[in-house]
C-alpha cells in the first residue's frame, strides 16, 4: 500500500476515534507506521491531511448527484431519496457522526460538508419535482428529510440500515414515509 494511501487510512481511525483537536499527527503517523516527518511531507498540515482524509472516503458520494426519476410519485422518489442517502450515511457511519461534530466546530470546508450538501441536493431534487409537477407539497419537505437523516446519524440505530435485509431496508422507508404523511 502506497505511504499517502496508509496515512489517510490510519487519519480516518484517528480522527473518527479522536475528532479534529484531539487528533495529532503523532498519533496518525504511528497509526499508519511512518515517522511524523513523512505525513507533513505528504500532507504539509493537519487541516490539508483532514480535508483529503473527506474527499477520498467520501469523495464519490460528495461529488455524486441523484439522477431521480421524476416520473415517480412524490412518495416513491422521497423514499428512493431516504434509502441512497441512508445506505451512505450508515455504511461510514461513524466517519459522518465525526463530520457533523466537525462541521459544527468550522473545521470542515463547505464544500466538504456531507450533510450540508444532501440537504441541497433534497431541496434540489425536490424543487425540480415540483416544478415539472406544478404542485407544491405544502411541506418543507426537504427540511423533514434531512432532519430524518441527521437524526439517522446522530442516534444510534439498532441495526445499521445497509447491514439490513431487503425487507426490513423497505420496512424501516415505509415507517418513515408513514410519518411525514406523503
Amino acid at each position: 500500500m502506497e505511504t499517502s494511501q496508509k496515512i489517510i487510512e490510519a487519519s480516518i481511525i484517528v480522527f473518527t476515534e479522536h475528532g479534529y483537536l484531539g487528533a495529532t499527527t503523532k498519533k496518525i503517523a504511528s497509526t499508519a507506521g511512518v515517522s511524523e516527518m513523512t505525513v507533513f511531507r505528504k500532507f504539509q498540515t493537519k487541516q490539508n491531511l483532514f480535508n483529503v482524509m473527506i474527499k477520498s472516503t467520501l469523495g464519490q458520494e460528495l461529488s455524486s448527484t441523484l439522477e431521480p426519476n421524476y416520473d415517480l410519485s412524490l412518495k416513491h422518489l422521497v423514499e428512493k431519496l431516504l434509502h441512497s442517502r441512508l445506505m451512505i450515511i450508515s455504511s461510514k457511519i461513524g466517519l459522518i457522526r465525526m463530520i457533523i461534530q466537525e462541521s459544527i466546530q468550522g473545521y470542515v470546508p463547505d464544500e466538504l460538508d456531507f450533510i450540508a450538501q444532501i440537504s441541497k441536493e433534497l431541496k434540489e431534487t425536490l424543487e425540480t419535482y415540483q416544478k415539472i409537477h406544478q404542485k407544491s407539497s405544502g411541506l418543507l419537505l426537504d427540511a423533514i428529510i434531512s432532519g430524518i437523516l441527521l437524526q439517522y446519524a446522530i442516534m444510534t440505530p439498532d441495526i445499521q440500515y445497509h447491514l439490513m435485509s431487503d425487507i426490513e431496508q423497505k420496512k424501516y422507508i415505509e415507517n418513515l414515509i408513514s410519518h411525514i404523511n406523503l
